[in-house]
């Protein structure tokens, strides 16, 4: 029985070492930004977080062949998924000053904007990273201003890896991505909405 223990502590000490491993590899990757260079949100104020990252999104793409055609394709070209999605109160000023800041960062570090929507307050922005001229990295930056109703929304999406804008719509159902139709409206469109 100690012989069992230890072998599973032993796995699970390898597992989490090489997981670690790679997620600090994918922030070398040409597609990853760290939003977090921004400054941080209150932690009470996060309403999603999603963060897979090589290992995981393997596990993924094996899981999901069988079952549903095509969305294994996609995520084995994909080395990390991240979202993050706060609860944003009156302080609009403030995260729209972020994502500006996030935004001029982008384009300064050669990243290409696809999409710009500003509308009743509400932003969103999404931005392509190209290697070779295949694209390695997507972000999406977004605020849903708050209504009599609900709480407003700070969104932040990072895609690392080789992405078929074609069929990244099928991830935002997978995993519940958010604004990612912005993205496919955009490729079928072919220009920025100001």
């Amino acid at each position: 029985m100690k012989k069992i223990i230890l072998l599973a502590v032993t796995l699970l000490f390898v597992f989490a070492t090489t997981a670690v491993a790679q997620n600090e590899s994918v922030k070398n990757e040409p597609g990853y930004f760290n939003f977090a260079e921004f400054g941080e949100y209150n932690e009470n104020d996060l309403m999603t977080e999603v963060h897979l990252g090589p290992h995981l999104l393997k596990l993924a793409a094996k899981a999901t062949e069988k079952n549903e055609e095509g969305i294994g394709d996609v995520i084995s070209g994909l080395k990390l998924i991240k979202v993050e999605v706060y609860r944003v109160g009156k302080e609009q000023s403030e995260v729209t000053e972020r994502m500006e800041k996030m935004n001029d960062k982008l384009n300064d570090s050669g990243w290409e904007r696809i999409v710009m929507s500003k509308d009743d307050g509400n932003r969103v922005f999404v931005f392509i990273k190209t290697k070779d001229d295949i694209i390695v990295g997507l972000v999406v930056t977004a605020y849903e201003s708050p209504d009599l109703d609900d709480e407003g929304q700070a969104v932040y999406v990072n895609i690392v890896g080789d992405i078929d804008l074609e069929k990244i719509g099928e991830l935002s159902s997978k995993f519940d991505i958010p604004n990612l139709d912005k993205v496919k409206d955009s490729n079928h469109q072919g220009n920025h909405n100001d």
